[in-house]
């Protein structure tokens, strides 16, 4: 069943879902947003190109159910699928969910009451992240809003900084947006990097309004699965985007009137990203000479972002400070150690 030029029914919300090597969780996915008790709703398919059977199973639901429409393209990444997701979408809102993960029952009905009571911009649930050994949960961390709705202007400066450093607004799912306000605008997903691309749509989207409704409730199930090793494979692509999130962050907020604000969480985030970068290049199965990672190492302590994040204090955050003082420090050896028990540590905790 392809999404072609046949008439769409109007609908409320449309749920958009790249697909790609998915057939072990999709199921679970679908099935989460058919037993939703909030019924109006399509859900568009974008099987991007996969080998596996998870075009099959979309054709499969649906054939089951009418609302559920696919759409089959060559491998042209997540970003690319959402847009083209956006394109077809018929819904009064979007909502965005990976099919590797799966939404509380409720999860529609709550966004969709908050953004028409309040006449809001977007609306915002946390989420669950849900960390797995082999097919067992080995843990769940609650990522929670921990602020209340965002209706002004003051609240838009107080808050957003928070939302920026939990990570919420660096994902597109447990969000609910307004249909017209993306193609109007033309908010599309940038295809050209694939680390960051949800912070910069919701910052363009927010260019076009700040009220946020706010649910402080784990709605969406962000499935972490262990790979079993201690990092995939290395992308030296990365602290570049890490730079253009920093610089597009920057740029939004000061635009927004809101840098001073934001500034430290901002830095912070960046700054763990660097460590996330440099962690990478460990791991049993990768091969780089020594040489090549203290280049890498390098580079990342040298770029202007660094710089720029470190001159950046925040007080009373030893999370924060560590990252500066390693970083600071510009020795090779000291911060690849240090990124090295941090990346270990996270693996005994999770």
């Amino acid at each position: 069943m392809i999404l072609g030029d046949k008439k769409m029914r109007a609908v409320e919300i449309s749920v958009i879902i790249p697909v790609y090597q998915a057939e072990k969780s999709l199921s679970k996915c679908i099935e989460s947003i058919r037993n939703q008790t909030f019924k109006d709703w399509e859900v568009i398919f974008i099987n991007d190109g996969s080998t596996d059977n998870s075009g099959s199973i979309c054709e499969a639901y649906a054939d089951l159910d009418k609302r559920i429409k696919v759409i089959h393209q060559e491998n042209a990444g997540v970003s690319a699928s959402r847009n083209l997701g956006i394109e077809k979408a018929a819904g009064s809102y979007i909502c965005f969910v990976d099919s590797d993960d799966y939404i509380d029952k409720d999860m529609l009905l709550k966004l969709y009451e908050a953004i028409q009571e309040q006449e809001s911009h977007l609306s915002c649930c946390g989420f669950k992240r849900v960390f797995y050994h082999g097919e067992q949960i080995k843990k769940e961390v609650d990522v929670l809003p921990a602020c209340g709705d965002i209706q002004d202007e003051e609240a838009f400066k107080a808050q957003f900084g928070l939302l920026y450093e939990k990570t919420l607004l660096g994902a597109v799912y447990c969000k609910l947006y307004r249909t017209a306000v993306i193609k109007q605008h033309k908010v599309r997903f940038c295809s050209d990097i694939y680390i960051g691309e949800d912070f910069l749509f919701n910052q363009e989207y927010l260019q076009y309004g700040f009220q946020i409704s706010i649910i402080n409730q784990p709605l969406y199930h962000y499935i972490c699965k262990d790979n079993g090793s201690l990092t995939k494979k290395v992308d030296f692509n990365k602290e570049q985007y890490n730079r253009i999130l920093f610089k597009k962050s920057r740029e939004f907020c000061e635009n927004k009137g809101i840098w001073e604000e934001t500034k430290t969480y901002i830095s912070k985030l960046y700054l763990r990203g660097c460590f996330i970068n440099i962690e990478q290049i460990f791991g049993a199965d990768i091969h780089i000479k020594f040489r090549e990672k203290i280049k890498y190492v390098k580079k990342i302590t040298a770029s202007s972002e660094t710089k720029e994040a470190l001159k950046i204090k925040k007080k009373k955050d030893p999370e924060y400070q560590l990252y500066r003082i390693f970083l600071k420090s510009k020795n090779t050896i000291f911060i690849m150690s240090f990124a090295y028990f941090r990346l270990v540590l996270k693996k005994i905790v999770r």
